[in-house]
C-alpha cells in the first residue's frame, strides 16, 4: 500500500524477487491517495520493492517449515546419520542428578559413543605448537601508569 497527495498515477514498482527474478507492476488505486500492489510470495527469502526513490523489503517463509513439523525432542531424526558415523545420541536424563556420559578421545575410526560414554575424534586436524603472550602494556610504562592512576583517586577521594 502506497500513499500520495500527488496527483496522477502512481509510478510502476520494480519487485525483486528472492531468486533475483525482476518484475515490474503498475499498483491499482484504491481511493483517498493510495495504491495497492498485491503479489503471491511464490517463493520463500527476502523479497524487495522499489519504486525508483523508495525501496521496501519483505519477507517471506514457507507455511510450515519441515524444522518446526515436529518439535519434540527425539533422537530419531538425528539417530540414522549419528549411527552412519560411528556416533550415538544419548539423554541426559532428569533431576538433581543426570546421567551425563563420560568424555573419552578415541582414534579416527573407531566408534565415537558407547553405553554410557561419548569421544571426541582426534583427527590430527591441527597441532598446537606454542603460545605466546604478550602483555597489554610494557612493564616501564605499566608501573608508573598505575601509579599515578592510584594517586588521583587518592587525591580524589581526600576531597
Amino acid at each position: 500500500t502506497r500513499r500520495s497527495v500527488e496527483a496522477g498515477a502512481p509510478p510502476e514498482i520494480t519487485v525483486t524477487a528472492p531468486d533475483g527474478t525482476v518484475t515490474r507492476r503498475a499498483p491499482r488505486p484504491a481511493g483517498g491517495g493510495q495504491a495497492v500492489l498485491e503479489l503471491p510470495a511464490g517463493l520463500a527469502g527476502v523479497w524487495q520493492a522499489s519504486d525508483g526513490r523508495r525501496t521496501a523489503f519483505a519477507a517471506s517463509a514457507a507455511a510450515n517449515p519441515p524444522e518446526m513439523a515436529d518439535l519434540r525432542a527425539d533422537a530419531g531424526a538425528a539417530l540414522p546419520l549419528a549411527r552412519a558415523t560411528g556416533g550415538g545420541a544419548h539423554w541426559l536424563g532428569a533431576g538433581a542428578e543426570p546421567a551425563v556420559p563420560e568424555l573419552r578421545r578415541v582414534a579416527a575410526g573407531r566408534d565415537a559413543s558407547g553405553g554410557n560414554w561419548i569421544g571426541l575424534r582426534r583427527n590430527q586436524d591441527h597441532l598446537v605448537t606454542g603460545i605466546a603472550a604478550l602483555p597489554l602494556l610494557p612493564p616501564w610504562l605499566a608501573l608508573p601508569l598505575v601509579l599515578g592512576l592510584a594517586l588521583v583517586a587518592w587525591r580524589r577521594e581526600g576531597r
